[in-house]
């Protein structure tokens, strides 16, 4: 027989751990059990009856006599759910409908009573009847609301000027202005609730309509919640109760801890869900009635604006023009020092350009310098030289032509001021001034007349444009001030031509047609009319509007002056060498073992091999390093 002294383990003790373990798993059963039976979407629930009732004492509160009708009843607790057969989704590799829970919690998603405008306006009046009942009683009123156009607390009195402009304020307030507007109408309402020990509102979220019932959510919507559900728009885990699991996620995204495939929408970009079924502007624009996907449609005009979609692929922008212009003839147009200066710094010369800066950056300038880089500022300065060789020698095009008879008659002071005037005259009554700013001969680099409002950007003082999406469609009470002139300023457009008769010869041939060097040009063709008198009676007459016009452009002395490379020719061929030897990945240095990569380079570009060819061995290095420079700098994304 076995004796008992042999276990290894003390009877005692192990009931000891038996009975600690059966206790524990007892209250974890219990706790599972609690918290199965106070799920949070039943206090939200909870939630929405006490306010309806909160509601219903203060309208008691205000009338100063027992309400008629009942008090409101609370319902049952339930879970709510809608199945959308027309929604499909993936599940377990099948088809299934749609099931959306999301109005469990959110059981005041579709109460009218409870939207944020009925509510501040039931408040609103309900504070005013309380402040007049406490004003006979010659007691100073407590309610005082505060008003965002005042800045300040003020007291709501029945009849008083206030009163009336916060009946008449809710529209027209910022969404920020709103949400604290109706948090004092609450906190407010809840004092006075407080002093009669009644229950107080609470206003939050879930226990709060959806905004716009009108156009969402409610049954009488475009939207209706029946129909499409919650998260076509929101996305999430519908299905779900729970806050976690439904799949909500934190602002910014990067910091959601959410694991699901679809999380939802932070609220930020909850309009993204809007380009499922509009993928234009126009479907979700309504001039006359509320802003509608503004954030969305604000994302279509930058993108469109700023170039994204020359270079990235988007659905919807397939054929979208270019925001540049065509550089096929820039060298028949521009200076080469203004060229340089734009290429390095475009900003300096117009603030509001879109054109991106890619140099003038941490790693093109002298503090920037390192090992591997010891002289990043000669280096950009040879690659805009580069550059800007190519567009003047290569993009030199053909010059446009101007009738002799013009030329000479130009060439006679009194006709060329009386043609400057008459140009002034035409720029103020054809229409120029509708896209232009109006010219300041002596405003300085560019003009600022005009620009009713400016905002700082990187640094620079841009001016908003007056075709922004918030001008387009906002009412003009919310209406900011903007500059409605969205075309370049004239000011100082002396500074960017050739000199002599090729700038007017240019300015002449664009006014004329402005389609035949751009033909995405936003810029109309006005018709310019020709003089009617014989060239033998007044030598004037040989000259046409488009020469007047050109005429007083090229007569404005406005000149801002030019900055060009500090670097010395021998230190800007040698990084021009380096960079071509690097290019070509080449170790020989050799000039016919170069210039031979280089012309077969350029051998499926006729245009560019018959400049190479002509060109000067080194000439040729500037024009191949232009090229790939305009081509590593992505240049072709914006322009032709």
């Amino acid at each position: 027989m076995a004796d008992g002294s042999n276990r290894y383990y003390e009877m005692r003790r192990l009931s000891a751990v038996f009975a600690c373990a059966s206790c524990a798993l007892l209250i974890s059963l219990m706790w599972w059990i609690w918290v199965d039976l106070t799920p949070p979407w039943k206090t939200h629930q909870r939630k929405v009856t006490e306010t309806r009732a909160a509601l219903w004492r203060l309208d008691e509160l205000a009338s100063g006599q027992a309400l008629t009708q009942p008090a409101p009843t609370s319902e049952p607790l339930a879970i709510r759910q809608v199945v959308l057969p027309l929604v499909r989704r993936n599940l377990h590799f099948t088809q299934t409908a749609t099931t959306d829970r999301c109005m469990t919690c959110h059981a005041a998603i579709d109460a009218d009573d409870l939207s944020t405008h009925r509510l501040a306006t039931k408040l609103t009046d309900a504070l005013l009847q309380i402040s007049e009942r406490i004003r006979r009683q010659n007691l100073t009123p407590q309610s005082k609301p505060w008003n965002p156009r005042l800045g300040e607390w003020a007291p709501v009195i029945a009849g008083s000027p206030r009163a009336q402009d916060n009946g008449r304020l809710w529209p027209s307030l910022e969404p920020s202005h709103r949400y604290t507007f109706m948090c004092s109408l609450v906190s407010q309402a809840n004092e006075h609730l407080g002093r009669n020990g009644s229950p107080p509102i609470k206003w939050q979220n879930p226990a709060a309509a959806h905004p716009s019932l009108d156009l969402y959510v409610s049954d009488r919507s475009t939207h209706s919640m029946k129909q499409m559900g919650c998260t076509v728009c929101h996305e999430g885990g519908g299905d779900e109760t729970d806050f976690v699991l439904a799949g909500h996620a934190t602002y910014p995204p990067h910091e959601s801890r959410s694991s699901m495939e679809r999380p939802m929408l932070p609220a930020p970009y909850t309009e993204a869900s809007c380009a499922k079924c509009h993928p234009q502007i126009s479907d979700t624009t309504m001039p006359a009635g509320p802003a509608v996907a503004r954030r969305l449609n604000q994302g279509r005009v930058l993108v469109e604006r700023w170039g994204c979609v020359n270079c990235h692929l988007i659905e919807g922008f397939e054929n979208a023009p270019k925001v540049g212009p065509s550089l096929a003839q820039a060298g028949a147009k521009l200076e080469g020092q203004y060229l340089w200066q734009w290429i390095l710094s475009p900003r300096e010369f117009r603030p509001w350009t879109t054109m991106p800066q890619s140099f003038q950056q941490e790693n093109s300038i002298a503090l920037g310098a390192s090992g591997l880089d010891p002289n990043p500022e000669l280096q950009a300065w040879t690659e805009v030289t580069a550059m800007t060789r190519y567009l003047v020698d290569v993009g030199r095009g053909s010059q446009p032509a101007m009738p002799r008879e013009i030329i000479e008659a130009l060439r006679k002071p009194k006709i060329a001021t009386a043609a400057a005037e008459r140009g002034e005259r035409l720029f103020n009554e054809v229409g120029c001034l509708a896209c232009h700013p109006p010219i300041e001969p002596n405003s300085g680099p560019y003009n600022s007349e005009g620009l009713v409002a400016t905002r700082p950007v990187g640094g620079q003082q841009d001016p908003p444009r007056g075709e922004d999406i918030d001008v387009l469609f906002e009412s003009p009470e919310q209406r900011g001030p903007v500059a409605m002139r969205f075309a370049p300023d004239l000011s100082n457009v002396n500074v960017k031509f050739r000199g002599g008769d090729e700038r007017l010869a240019w300015l002449r041939s664009w006014l004329i047609d402005p389609r035949q060097y751009s033909p995405d040009t936003r810029m109309p063709r006005f018709r310019l009319d020709a003089r009617s008198l014989s060239p033998a009676t007044d030598p004037a007459a040989v000259l046409d509007e488009a020469t007047d016009l050109a005429s007083y452009l090229s007569s404005l002395s406005v000149r801002r002056p030019i900055d060009t490379a500090t670097g010395d020719q021998a230190s800007l061929q040698a990084m021009r060498d380096k960079l071509v030897g690097q290019l070509l990945a080449v170790e020989e240095t050799r000039d016919d073992v170069i210039d031979a990569q280089i012309l077969k380079s350029a051998a499926g570009n006729d245009t560019v091999s018959q400049y190479l060819t002509a060109a000067s061995a080194s000439d040729r290095r500037w024009l191949f390093l232009g090229q790939r420079m305009l081509a590593h700098y992505g240049c072709a994304g914006c322009h032709q």
